[in-house]
C-alpha cells in the first residue's frame, strides 16, 4: 500500500510538471508571437521612413538640378557678348557643367533602394558630387 501511494504521488508530480511546462510554453509562443508582430511593425515604420527619405532627397536634388540648369542658361546670356577667346573659354566649361548636371540627374533617377545602409553611403557620394559641381560652377561665374 505505502508504494502505491509513493507511485500515484510520482505519478501527479510528473504530470504536474507536464501540464505546468506545456503551459510555459504556450506563453512563450504568444509571446514570440508578439515580439514578432511588433518587430514587423517597427520594420515596416523604418522602411517607410526610408521611402520617404529617398523621396525627398530626390525631390530636392532634382529641385537643385533645375535652379542650375536655369543659372547656366542664365549665365549663357551673360557671356554672349564677351570676346570669342573667353566664350569659347567658357562654352567649354558651361559643357562640362551641364554634363555633369546630367549625370548627376541620371545617377538620382536610376539608384534602386538597397537599404538603409546602402542608401546613407549613396546619398553621402551623391552630395559630395553636388557639392563638388556646385563648387565648379561658382568658380565658374567668379571669374566671368
Amino acid at each position: 500500500m505505502k508504494n502505491i501511494i509513493i507511485l500515484l504521488a510520482a505519478i501527479g508530480l510528473v504530470t504536474s510538471v507536464s501540464v505546468l511546462s506545456c503551459n510555459d510554453s504556450s506563453q512563450n509562443k504568444e509571446t514570440a508571437q508578439t515580439d514578432n508582430a511588433d518587430s514587423i511593425k517597427n520594420n515596416d515604420s523604418t522602411n517607410t521612413e526610408y521611402m520617404k527619405d529617398i523621396e525627398t532627397y530626390r525631390k530636392e536634388i532634382n529641385d537643385t538640378i533645375d535652379a542650375n540648369i536655369k543659372s547656366i542658361a542664365d549665365f549663357k546670356i551673360k557671356i554672349q557678348h564677351d570676346k570669342k577667346h573667353a566664350k569659347a573659354y567658357y562654352d567649354e566649361k558651361i559643357e562640362a557643367l551641364e554634363k555633369g548636371n546630367l549625370e548627376m540627374k541620371k545617377k538620382i533617377v536610376e539608384y534602386n533602394a538597397e537599404g538603409k545602409e546602402k542608401w546613407e553611403v549613396f546619398k553621402k557620394d551623391f552630395s559630395h558630387g553636388m557639392d563638388t559641381l556646385a563648387k565648379a560652377f561658382k568658380d565658374l561665374v567668379s571669374k566671368a
